[in-house]
């Protein structure tokens, strides 16, 4: 019996003693997917959301210790953002100028860097929890816009275009989040994490061709990130 306890006693000091180590590296490296809900949020008088879209994105992270628990963490992400607005606006067609209310979906995709604040809980057994928070900044690389404009008589007209010169070149975004790691052993574990990504900048360029009033909207979305790091 005595025995038994000691095998068990040793089996676990192991184990916590592989955790701990695993603590201490102060570089880890890994992968990401993170599928997100997004939205824009016009700040132009006669501008409304028109819904929540779906969309992604995937990069690499890390995580670079600065003290015990305590970690910056970065890498970078290509972040395909969605999001749809609906307004007044006007269409001209062989020189006729229809009005009408625009249902414009905006497809635009990120290149960002996460410049972020970490922090970890101790393990227990094989869990830890985190937190983060801080800047994510992105530039745009490319962007599409799907029309439907619905004219004052009821008619729609569909139209999709090339929307990149329509996009800011840069976007800044405070982020926060928690989430949970699964250590697998000392130098690899699994996370899972629920991250809110507010827009701090306006990302729109132009004006309505009907009001003239300067577009402004910033896109705001959750996401829920799972990867591994080694």
């Amino acid at each position: 019996m005595k025995k038994n306890l000691l095998v068990c006693f040793l089996v676990l000091a192991t184990t916590f003693t592989s955790l701990a180590q695993a603590d201490n590296r102060p570089f880890q490296f890994g992968i990401q997917l993170a599928p997100n809900l997004g939205w824009l949020s016009p700040d132009t008088k006669g501008y409304n959301s028109d819904g929540i879209q779906a969309g992604f994105s995937w990069g690499f992270v890390s995580d670079i210790a600065i003290a015990q628990n305590y970690y910056f963490n970065t890498g970078f992400n290509l972040n395909y953002l969605n999001g749809k607005m609906v307004f007044d606006s006007q269409i001209t067609t062989n020189g006729d100028t229809t009005l009408g209310t625009m249902h414009r979906k905006y497809n635009m995709r990120y290149l960002e860097i996460p410049l972020q604040f970490k922090m970890k809980t101790n393990t227990f057994g094989l869990y830890r929890f985190w937190a983060n928070i801080g800047f994510v900044a992105g530039i745009n690389i490319k962007a599409k816009s799907s029309d439907n404009f619905v004219s004052e008589t009821g008619k729609v007209v569909s139209t999709e275009d090339d929307a990149f010169d329509d996009i800011s070149t840069a976007r800044l975004a405070l982020q926060f989040g928690i989430g949970v790691d699964y250590l697998i052993d000392k130098s690899t574990f699994l996370f899972a994490g629920i991250h809110f990504n507010n827009g701090l900048t306006n990302v729109m360029n132009g004006v309505n061709p009907r009001t003239r009033e300067t577009q402004r909207a910033v896109p705001n979305y959750l996401a829920l990130s799972v990867g591994i790091m080694f």
